[in-house]
């Protein structure tokens, strides 16, 4: 199967108009499938601080489970380079649901910083705290107008999202306020509420797990030569 896609450049231009302080990890000469293919690299790989995914792309990775089950076994994607190639499969799957389970429930907060760089073609800003750290937050209120506030200290109210590594990866903005007022109390990140890791559930199947026992034992023991075996391992 052959795929023709047009390069994210020609594909959404207005995005690439104005710059960004970020390492957004896509470039106007590469296509959606490239950056697939980045995709699959660092979730092969677990790379619990990446930003070519969040949960909801992991949570759509995965959905791929029953296509690779049944159908097909793999799709080869391009790599970072044109030479090379990353394969989606089985294993991808999986690492996405580790993964997954790994990120931290996103948490409501409030937020003082300094707006430095606003981009308007993705709703976004970015918010520079009292320590110099800038982080990167999406604004979901369309009327509200981001010019107005560049250069400004304002405080943003919103949800914290998390990466598998419990690191913030950006503040989904639901409002913006004039005030500071608590500067000193909220001008650094909370950190996630979640303090263990979810456990990470392994699909059980004919050669793995509980399945794979069953038939496996022998069964011409005595009730007495078992409990006379299990006692000598006591000892």
């Amino acid at each position: 199967m052959h795929l023709s896609t047009p390069r994210l450049g020609d594909a959404a231009p207005k995005v690439f108009e104005q710059p960004t302080l970020w390492g957004d990890g896509f470039k106007p000469n590469e296509t959606a499938i490239e950056l697939m293919g980045k995709l699959v690299q660092d979730v092969r790989g677990q790379v619990s601080t990446s930003d070519t995914y969040d949960g909801p792309m992991l949570t759509r990775l995965a959905g791929w489970h029953g296509l690779l089950e049944s159908k097909v076994k793999s799709v080869l994607l391009p790599g970072h380079a044109r030479s090379n190639s990353e394969v989606l499969d089985e294993s991808v799957v999986v690492s996405a649901r580790i993964l997954n389970n790994r990120i931290p429930a996103a948490r409501q907060i409030r937020l003082v910083g300094k707006v430095d760089m606003v981009r308007w073609s993705t709703r976004s800003m970015g918010l520079q705290l009292q320590g110099g750290d800038e982080i990167r937050c999406a604004v979901l209120d369309d009327v509200l107008d981001l010019k107005s506030y560049l250069d400004r200290e304002i405080t943003v109210l919103g949800k914290a999202i998390y990466r598998p590594s419990g690191s913030v990866q950006r503040v989904d903005v639901e409002a913006i306020l004039d005030t500071t007022v608590g500067r000193e109390q909220f001008s650094s990140l909370p950190a996630s509420l979640d303090f263990t890791a979810r456990p990470e559930r392994k699909m059980q199947t004919p050669r793995a797990g509980v399945a794979a026992i069953f038939g496996t034992w022998p069964g011409e023991e005595t009730d007495e030569e078992l409990m006379s075996a299990l006692a000598a391992l006591e000892r």
